[in-house]
């Protein structure tokens, strides 16, 4: 029996459910940081994630999700993790930046490596976004690692988020994502060059000074040195903020279209929605049982189908 059910009843319905108490173990033990950082996600989780799981007891979605819902909460997932991890490395710099005085190139190298799998993992998810809860495509034949270009949902999915969504944010992860490549193309393809003083040269100049005996020539002139570089650091932290504030924009931009809209939930099944809502009970530690359940029952009955 189909129930249109909304993304918006379904927020609503699962309200009392958190990372906390309801996530995989990673989730549950960085459930804190990510509502801080990332409170988006928790967002799009209740909306197109939670409620396709196989039970409510299993972290382990539906076997019966089309492709294109499953490779949207494989990358919503993967975005997570990668957020978390670019946390670390920020910390890791912190530290050695406070006791040594200087900041890691492997730590730098790292977070700006992982800057850009976060903003191609961002792509294959505005991708498979598009197809499963916009169009209600289920995306047969696309693998998993090319969403982000596949044939009619790749590019469409950016021309629509600008069109219909917020063409500032689309702007903005854009013009981040190209200053973060820039670093990353000299750190993967290019030599590796030389520091000083933990300060490293702006985008627009890497490529002047990548002989070392250019570099010291650079060194020795104060004033440019001190206009054409930045603290190493300082650029591993405006790239990190820029990137944790792009992606809670983008899915919290999101979650507001999906909510405005009135958008039903993607592929949507009763069957599926209750054998979720059956693993609920008294003794979750939350209290959520009888709310989630009267929830549904109100909702279901005001709207039981003639």
């Amino acid at each position: 029996m189909q129930i249109q059910i909304t993304c918006k009843t379904a927020l609503e319905t699962f309200e009392h459910i958190t990372l906390s108490t309801h996530g995989d173990d990673f989730e549950r033990n960085w459930a804190s940081f990510i509502d801080g950082k990332f409170p988006s996600y928790t967002t799009i989780w209740k909306m197109l994630v939670f409620p396709f799981r196989a039970s409510c007891d299993q972290v382990f979605l539906s076997m019966d999700l089309p492709r294109s819902h499953e490779a949207l909460c494989i990358y919503n997932y993967s975005l997570m993790r990668t957020l978390v991890k670019l946390e670390r490395i920020i910390r890791d710099a912190q530290k050695r930046k406070k006791e040594h005085g200087d900041t890691s190139t492997d730590l730098f190298d790292d977070l700006f490596t992982r800057l850009v799998t976060g903003y191609d993992q961002l792509d294959h998810f505005l991708s498979a976004f598009y197809a499963c809860a916009i169009l209600n495509s289920a995306g047969d034949g696309i693998m998993l690692r090319r969403w982000k270009e596949a044939p009619g949902f790749g590019k469409k999915s950016s021309v629509w988020y600008k069109e219909q969504v917020s063409d500032d944010i689309a702007k903005s992860i854009k013009a981040s994502n190209n200053r973060v490549r820039a670093y990353r193309h000299n750190i993967v393809h290019g030599p590796k060059w030389p520091g000083w003083l933990d300060r490293i040269p702006k985008t627009s100049k890497i490529d002047d000074q990548l002989y070392w005996s250019d570099w010291l020539k650079f060194t020795m002139d104060t004033d440019h040195f001190e206009r054409d570089t930045v603290d190493r650091f300082e650029a591993m932290e405006i790239a990190y903020n820029d990137f944790t504030n792009e992606l809670d924009s983008f899915h919290e931009s999101l979650a507001v279209y999906l909510n405005s809209r009135g958008t039903v939930l993607p592929n949507q099944d009763l069957a599926l929605l209750n054998s979720v809502l059956d693993g609920f009970d008294n003794t979750d530690g939350v209290g959520a049982s009888a709310s989630v359940h009267s929830t549904i029952f109100r909702f279901m009955k005001k709207n039981k189908p003639t």
